[in-house]
């Protein structure tokens, strides 16, 4: 049975331009509803709802109905409503649902929301990355409202992309790094040989000359 489209579905005004062409593709051929029925193996009631444009066929009952009138932008009229670009390959699809689609497969449309997470997962950390090169630059020590941005951003980019945190996480945590040993040494050399942050520390060690005997 062939429902009639919403009046807010995206393929009204297709179903009731296919509507007037197959009126004026039967009168001209002088075929019925039946005959048509008969030559297609569409059912009365189907043609009656393409013939009022309330609904349109599939592409493959539209070329049937094209070849038995001799109306090949029957046809084309279905093919243009039908078929969408995927947003994410590009390739071109047949949409046969009534829905729209903006992908040929469930795995464009997985790809492209793993595309989509990945650029917002990269503009968090480029974010993070400005607050704490802007922590460098001011003289004070580290404000912890900026640190919790940043912990906040990172956050936000774990949840979306869980398996790309390790890879992007460096350049951050190298600033984070550099930002604590810096506001900690501002005289850009470290004096402490314990530090926890030692063996990751971008400052050079001083330490303190120790007296030595004379030379024998």
């Amino acid at each position: 049975m062939t429902v009639p489209l919403s009046i807010e579905s995206p393929r009204r005004q297709a179903a009731r331009k296919f509507g007037l062409a197959m009126r004026a593709a039967m009168a001209r051929q002088g075929v019925s509803t039946k005959t048509l029925s008969t030559a297609t193996g569409c059912s009365r009631s189907a043609i009656a709802c393409w013939r009022q444009g309330d609904n349109l066929p599939r592409l493959e009952t539209a070329l049937r109905v094209s070849e038995a009138l001799g109306a090949p932008g029957l046809a084309a009229i279905v093919r243009g409503c039908r078929e969408g670009r995927c947003s994410n390959c590009g390739r071109v699809f047949l949409n046969e649902g009534g829905k729209p689609r903006r992908y040929c497969t469930s795995d464009c449309r997985d790809a492209s929301y793993h595309n989509r997470s990945a650029a917002n997962g990269a503009a968090a950390r480029d974010s993070a990355l400005a607050i704490l090169r802007s922590e460098l630059l001011r003289v004070g020590p580290i404000r912890k409202q900026a640190v919790g941005k940043v912990l906040t951003l990172l956050q936000d980019e774990e949840e979306r992309s869980p398996g790309l945190v390790a890879r992007r996480r460096l350049p951050v945590y190298q600033a984070a790094i550099e930002a604590m040993c810096s506001s900690c040494a501002p005289e850009a050399f470290c004096t402490d040989e314990t530090c926890p942050l030692r063996p990751v520390s971008p400052l050079q060690v001083r330490t303190a000359l120790k007296a030595v005997g004379p030379l024998v």
